[in-house]
This record gives structure tokens, C-alpha cells and sequence, in this order.
């Protein structure tokens, strides 16, 4: 299966529990928010670490050239989609406002401010590349403190799916893989380990409670009954 369908099934679990229970109690929009932006950032540090060699290509092996690329762009796609969804379903204005004025200010970054500033340091793509992905790597990092305090003082998932999060941590080591046969930038994968660790916390810690508190249920299940999916 490909990495980048992977990653849309792994999500789409989120997409499905939001869309059944029509409620985002125990998902923190920071974790969202700050996820959009890292991998925001881990897309354009990509990007400016294949600038030199992607025009070396002819179009046959361009589409190759082109998957690292393709394979850090659906995480972002599929965040925003996360994000786009919570916003439907949350009440609080101050959320509400936070969501847009954040994707105004990442269009901005994304097709104004990468570009001028790629231009810019068209002799050093590699380091605009790792400085943009140790941004993400701090901001994936930051992203997750606020979901695993959220989870920690809540004792359980809430709205959160452990299937999702679950094969998405798989999903997270197919990509860190990917990219170190593709030989990609180090820095690259950075963001992938960080979410791989808090991610499989994440899962192992509510797992732990529910074993607790329903010794008789099945850990993972779909049925929407138990809201543990």
C-alpha cells in the first residue's frame, strides 16, 4: 500500500469518530494548530532540500524525484482536514477566530514569505531546509505537550481515536524509512520521530486506563457504542 493512502486511512478513523459523535471534547486545537504549522514548515523544508537536484531530472524521473515531496505534503493535507473538522464542530468564538487568523497567516508563509525567502538563499537551499525542519521539529514537540496534558488530566481519549492515532504512529515510521532510503535530509524525519514517541504514548496511556476501568471491554473497537474507536 502506498505511504500517502496510509496516511489518508490513518486519518480517516479521526475524520469518522468526529463525524459520529459531532463533538471535540478531549482534543486540545493547539495540538492541531501547532501541527498544521509543523508540518507546514517540514513541507517547505523539503521542498528546499530537493530545489538543486529537481531540475537535474528529465519528466520520467521527475515523478520519482517528486515522492518525499508528495509523501511530507499529505500529513499537512490531512492535518488541515482535522483541523477544518474541529472547527465545524467547535462552540468557542476564541477557537473559532484562532482557526482562521492561523491559515490566513500560513497562506501568507506558504505562498508569499517561502518563496521571496527561497529566492533569497537560492545558494544555501540546505540551510534554509534544516532551519525550516528543526522549526517543525520544535513545533511538533510543542504540539503534542498540550494533547498529552489534555489526556492526562481528562483520563481518558475523549474525541481523540486510538485507531487513528495508533496506525498513524505506523504510518509516522513508514515515513521516517521512506526518507532515509530517499536519503533525504536528516532533519527531514526529525518531526516524524518526535510524533512517533508521543503518538504511541498517547495510544499506550489510554489504553492503560481503559484496561483500568473496563477489564471486560475490548481495548479497540469500532462499534460507536462504547466511543472508544
Amino acid at each position: 500500500m502506498d505511504d500517502n493512502n496510509w496516511t489518508f486511512i490513518t486519518y480517516s478513523f479521526q475524520y469518522k469518530k468526529l463525524y459520529d459523535i459531532k463533538d471535540i471534547n478531549g482534543i486540545n486545537d493547539n495540538m492541531l494548530l501547532l501541527g498544521c504549522a509543523s508540518s507546514a514548515f517540514n513541507l517547505m523544508g523539503i521542498i528546499g532540500n530537493n530545489l538543486t537536484i529537481l531540475p537535474k531530472y528529465t519528466h520520467a524521473e521527475l515523478y520519482y524525484k517528486l515522492l518525499p515531496i508528495i509523501q511530507i505534503l499529505s500529513p499537512w493535507l490531512c492535518l488541515q482536514i482535522n483541523y477544518l473538522i474541529y472547527y465545524i464542530y467547535e462552540k468557542n468564538t476564541y477557537n473559532r477566530k484562532k482557526f482562521v487568523y492561523f491559515n490566513i497567516v500560513l497562506i501568507i508563509i506558504l505562498l508569499i514569505i517561502f518563496p521571496i525567502t527561497a529566492v533569497y538563499m537560492y545558494s544555501n537551499y540546505n540551510g534554509l531546509s534544516d532551519f525550516l525542519n528543526c522549526i517543525a521539529t520544535i513545533m511538533s514537540i510543542a504540539m503534542w505537550v498540550p494533547q498529552i496534558i489534555t489526556t492526562w488530566k481528562n483520563k481518558k481519549e475523549g474525541s481523540l481515536s486510538l485507531l487513528s492515532l495508533g496506525c498513524h504512529s505506523v504510518g509516522c515510521l513508514l515515513v521516517i524509512v521512506f526518507q532515509l532510503l530517499e536519503k533525504q535530509s536528516f532533519t527531514t524525519i526529525l518531526p516524524y520521530i518526535v510524533a512517533l514517541g508521543c503518538e504511541g504514548w498517547l495510544v499506550g496511556y489510554c489504553l492503560r486506563i481503559k484496561y483500568i476501568n473496563y477489564k471486560d471491554l475490548p481495548l479497540l473497537t469500532l462499534d460507536e457504542n462504547y466511543n472508544d474507536y
